[in-house]
């Protein structure tokens, strides 16, 4: 309580137990649970939230971020700023890795704990199948049997992206060799980074960074390590996509807008199983001809609706309007 009042008296959404302060909406609760939900069946969705400045954007995605997390999902938050612009593929990978929370690791990126978990279920899957205690001192034979499963499973990673699987096997020897430095260059590689000298990609055993060419597939990929884990799937927030109006170049705009139909067009296309993401704009972003999302048309005509009736509000729609907490809807 104390920790709620507190974050109430600052001015921002409190960290836990938003469920006590929630007032609506609420059609947008329910379906939002539900899309969640689905995405455990490696579906893929997406949602756009749209209000004005106090409307309750933010407040929702923290609600559901909190019921992602309370249901064994992992969560990635990012805000689009001059710093994590839409318009650069690679940043916004890098964006959503160092976002990446699980139930466990809610205060910095997890994409380690993510790593090591999901190679610790193949080690203790495989003791399994040889009738071995996992949780007792792992012997040649074990060694052996994990070894060649973590080769099986890197082979599937392979198909989608070769490098990562690469990078994955790099960071297992590092694991187990003790090799702390080929660990953290190998994390690095995956999250993006275009800092490794020459000698560290060979060590790593892959050629090149990161490309916009490339990061779909990296983003799959994730997704089946997550999956493949114990977590249900990935809920990617996207907030303040209205910054993309403010960017100062016409290109830098317009290539944020053609990222963002390259998202949805993934998701559509069901090419991010397990994956919700939500992206959220103020009304001017939607209605900017100009500079916000009705300037591109390609984007506009899969995301908003041709027709809208006041008595008809349909929750599949890709667009869910929230109104301002006015003081008549508060009274009630």
């Amino acid at each position: 309580a104390r920790d709620i009042i507190d974050a109430l008296r600052h001015g921002v959404v409190p960290k836990n137990n938003l469920d006590l302060l929630m007032v609506g909406p609420p059609t947008a609760r329910p379906h939002l649970s539900e899309i969640l939900l689905e995405v455990n069946a490696r579906k893929s969705h997406f949602k756009f939230i749209r209000g004005q400045y106090g409307s309750g954007k933010t407040f929702l995605c923290s609600w559901l971020k909190e019921f992602a997390l309370n249901h064994e999902y992992a969560v990635s938050f990012m805000n689009i700023s001059h710093d994590q612009p839409l318009s650069d593929l690679p940043v916004f990978f890098s964006g959503v890795i160092s976002g990446l929370r699980t139930p466990e690791k809610t205060d910095s990126s997890a994409l380690i704990d993510i790593l090591e978990s999901w190679l610790l279920n193949i080690h203790n899957r495989t003791a399994k199948i040889e009738g071995i205690n996992p949780s007792g001192p792992t012997s040649d034979h074990l060694r052996q049997a994990v070894e060649k499963s973590i080769e099986v499973e890197l082979a599937n990673l392979s198909e989608i992206e070769p490098g990562f699987s690469q990078a994955l096997r790099a960071f297992y020897e590092g694991k187990v060799n003790e090799n702390p430095e080929l660990v953290t260059n190998a994390v690095a590689w995956i999250t993006g980074s275009r800092a490794l000298p020459a000698q560290a990609l060979r060590e790593i055993g892959v050629k090149g960074y990161l490309e916009s060419n490339t990061v779909f597939a990296r983003i799959r990929t994730i997704l089946e390590i997550i999956l493949g884990d114990r977590y249900k799937g990935l809920l990617l927030l996207v907030d303040e996509l209205e910054l993309v109006r403010k960017f100062p170049h016409a290109r830098q705009r317009e290539q944020a807008l053609e990222i963002l139909r390259l998202l949805i067009d993934e998701v559509g296309r069901n090419a991010f199983p397990g994956c919700l993401i939500i992206f959220t704009g103020t009304d001017e972003f939607f209605e900017d001809e100009r500079y916000g999302l009705r300037s591109y048309e390609a984007l506009a005509e899969r995301v908003l609706t041709p027709f809208a009736h006041e008595n008809l509000v349909s929750m599949r729609q890709p667009i869910i309007s929230l109104e301002s907490l006015a003081r008549e809807r508060l009274a009630k």
